[in-house]
């Protein structure tokens, strides 16, 4: 009996199970070390793991949550504004009949500006037109002025052949000869309209057209190719066969 009591001071050896071939194994109910280098990569990524979905659920949540505002938001956009109307009831008195109201007719619409711009396209057009009217007409008129002064300025040239003409007949006359009676005596030798060759009693030939002076003649006025006569502004006529007359 005094060896079953056993003595809480006494020490008390490890059974065989804590010693197998030499090898130290523990219990099968004794817990893991916290500070167990093995456990603390576990602990560690499951708390991570454990923060990452919390915050993933998080944001799915407000992001739910925004869903749902825009979407009223859109919806009470969407949604009219009901108008409520009054009605006014006009009762009218028994037996007076009420004036029928007329629509007032939809006014017409202003197209003054419209025809305005058009009336003045037209107008500028028909301006375009007249100014080109009136160039054509001062062209025309030009050229009438120039037909003018040309033909002034051939009546002027021969004036002024005829009074050299006279001169030289004054000239003579004073020296001795006869006006009209000129020193050398031409004869008509052949003649085309236009231009005339003469004989003088020498035999020589000289050729002469109208506007040409002639020496004792003055100018040549005329060649006369039908009847075969030269007509100078001395007065003298040169023919075929025949001497000055």
């Amino acid at each position: 009996m005094a060896d079953d009591k056993k003595n809480p001071d006494e020490y008390e050896y490890p059974s065989d199970e804590y010693y197998k071939g030499g090898e130290y194994i523990p219990p099968a109910d004794e817990s893991t070390d916290p500070l167990d280098p093995g456990s603390r990569p576990r602990s560690f990524l499951s708390r991570r793991m454990l923060v990452l979905l919390g915050l993933f659920l998080a944001i799915g949540l407000v992001y739910l949550v925004l869903m749902f505002t825009n979407a009223r938001k859109n919806a009470d956009l969407a949604q009219p504004t009901p108008t409520t109307d009054v009605a006014v009831a006009n009762i009218p008195p028994t037996g007076v009949p009420q004036p029928v109201q007329q629509v007032p007719a939809p006014a017409p619409a202003d197209n003054s500006a419209l025809l305005n711009g058009a009336q003045q396209n037209q107008i500028t057009q028909q301006n375009m037109a007249t100014l080109q009217t009136q160039l054509q007409q001062l062209q025309a008129q030009v050229g009438e002025v120039t037909t003018s002064i040309a033909a002034l300025n051939n009546r002027i040239q021969v004036v002024a052949n005829e009074i050299k003409a006279i001169a030289v007949d004054r000239g003579m006359a004073g020296r001795g000869y006869p006006v009209g009676s000129p020193g050398t005596i031409y004869q008509l030798k052949a003649l085309v309209p236009g231009r005339a060759w003469l004989q003088s009693g020498d035999g020589s030939t000289t050729t002469v057209s109208i506007g040409d002076r002639l020496p004792g003649y003055g100018i040549i006025q005329m060649i006369n190719v039908d009847q075969g006569i030269v007509t100078t502004s001395s007065g003298a006529l040169i023919q075929y066969g025949k001497r000055d007359s």
